[in-house]
């Protein structure tokens, strides 16, 4: 159940990553699939097609593809959740970056909106630059669109937390805001010691 004061559950997808791989795993009921991701991959209140995740590898736990977007999704509540619109938008803004992705770059894209006009992000400075009007130029800033979600009048879902796991060599710190709207939120350095892995048995 996701949900605070009402109920709220549905099927999820989660986003796997190490220093080596990275899968998306998707799951409806007892079923699933997982994908070795080639590239990189969004994953957002939607299921995704083949051709979405630029995957290597793909496991099934029938043996076989059941087509999980077609056969579990819900068009309703994908049209209110926004969740393809969102992913299209988000791989956007990172096969903008054409591969030159930092700590930097990611932040503006966390804490990006969909406005009026298209958002490029600058690899060096990781700022967004309005670039020209764009095909999200209906779009306003309030709504499910976009990353950095803020409730209006009939939606009031937002953006409860964010979090970016940045690698460095063998090492890695999870910057994360621990408040709401990450667009007016501090991005705080986590370090996971040695002892809190052998506390967490990892």
């Amino acid at each position: 159940d996701g949900g605070y004061k009402h109920k709220s559950v549905y099927h999820n997808s989660l986003l796997i990553h190490d220093k080596v791989e990275t899968y998306v795993v998707e799951t409806a009921g007892r079923e699933w699939i997982t994908r070795k991701v080639k590239d990189y991959c969004t994953i957002s209140n939607t299921y995704l097609r083949k051709e979405e995740c630029r995957e290597i590898e793909a496991e099934y736990s029938s043996g076989i593809d059941l087509g999980f977007k077609d056969r579990y999704e819900s068009k309703i509540y994908n049209l209110f959740a926004r969740g393809e619109f969102r992913n299209r938008y988000k791989n956007s803004l990172i096969s903008g970056l054409k591969g030159k992705t930092n700590l930097e770059s990611v932040k503006a894209i966390m804490r990006s909106h969909i406005g009026r006009q298209e958002i490029r992000i600058d690899t060096t400075s990781g700022s967004k630059v309005d670039k020209r009007p764009s095909t999200y130029s209906r779009r306003i800033k309030r709504g499910m669109g976009s990353i950095c979600i803020h409730s209006g009048r009939l939606i009031k879902s937002e953006t409860t937390a964010s979090m970016i796991v940045h690698y460095i060599n063998n090492r890695f710190i999870v910057w994360y805001t621990g408040s709401s709207f990450p667009c007016v939120s501090i991005y705080k350095p986590l370090i996971v010691s040695k002892d809190c892995i052998d506390v967490l048995d990892l």
